[in-house]
């Protein structure tokens, strides 16, 4: 984590508090270098699990002043954001923590890691960003997904809901009058109907159900809360044969074009 002026660039207080060094002419930015991570490891981010979304402001966009990133370990052991180019290794357990400290000091030197902490059952040690590639040797952090962004919805927690193949011969029925794609998939050309209207079709089903349901109902963080994709979420509030019956009329409108 790196604190840098807007205006001059300096170093300077957090919390959005004037730089002394620009005379307050700007306010302070903060850089997570784990964000630079990104593309290499896989970068998360904590959140709420009291709404399973991520902080956000009253008007619903992500809550700037979030830094909670972190790099996922084995054994619920983490790789997070320190400051001025460091990271800091939490392990949960003492008996491991010292054993992935002593393997590092062994292969690469006393120089591998910059502080060492012990607190009651856990351990936490801090290291140069420019080391991760050493330090992943032993703390093995998550590389599957690396390309997906922290707050993609991704790595949000999902619902497990079945809908009844019945009512999914149904959808499938409406959507054929959808203009097809040609998808190539392993060396396997697909036709399917083009998932990027179909998207939107969802998306703007979202009014009808605000519509329903009232004002103060937010649909996009009921169906977070919930961890359901959007037909999943749909069904689940018994608006299915609605959805139907709106898919069929819009459906109609894309077939003519």
């Amino acid at each position: 984590m790196v604190e840098k002026c807007i205006a001059c660039k300096g170093t300077g207080t957090v919390n959005e508090k004037p730089c002394e060094e620009c005379g307050g002419k700007g306010k302070i930015k903060i850089e997570y270098d784990i964000l630079k991570l990104i593309g290499r490891y896989r970068v998360l981010a904590h959140y709420d699990v009291g709404t399973n979304d991520f902080p956000r402001t009253y008007n619903g966009n992500f809550n700037p002043t979030f830094g909670d990133f972190y790099l996922k370990c084995p054994h619920k052991s983490e790789i997070k954001d320190a400051f001025d180019g460091q990271l800091m290794a939490y392990i949960p357990s003492i008996g491991r923590g010292r054993n992935i400290r002593n393997a590092l000091v062994e292969k690469y030197g006393e120089d591998i890691i910059y502080d060492y902490e012990e607190t009651d059952g856990e351990i936490l040690f801090f290291f140069s960003i420019k080391d991760i590639d050493k330090i992943s040797t032993f703390m093995k952090p998550t590389k599957s997904g690396v390309k997906i962004k922290p707050f993609s919805v991704k790595n949000l927690p999902k619902g497990a809901y079945t809908i009844p193949q019945c009512d999914l011969d149904g959808y499938n029925a409406t959507i054929s009058a959808i203009p097809t794609r040609t998808m190539n998939n392993k060396g396997r050309q697909i036709i399917m109907p083009d998932g990027v209207i179909i998207k939107k079709l969802l998306s703007e089903f979202d009014t009808v159900i605000h519509k329903i349901k009232g004002k103060k109902y937010i649909v996009e963080a009921e169906r977070r809360l919930v961890g359901l994709k959007p037909k999943e979420f749909i069904h689940s509030l018994g608006m299915w044969d609605r959805f139907l019956e709106y898919l069929k009329v819009e459906v109609k409108v894309y077939s003519k074009k």
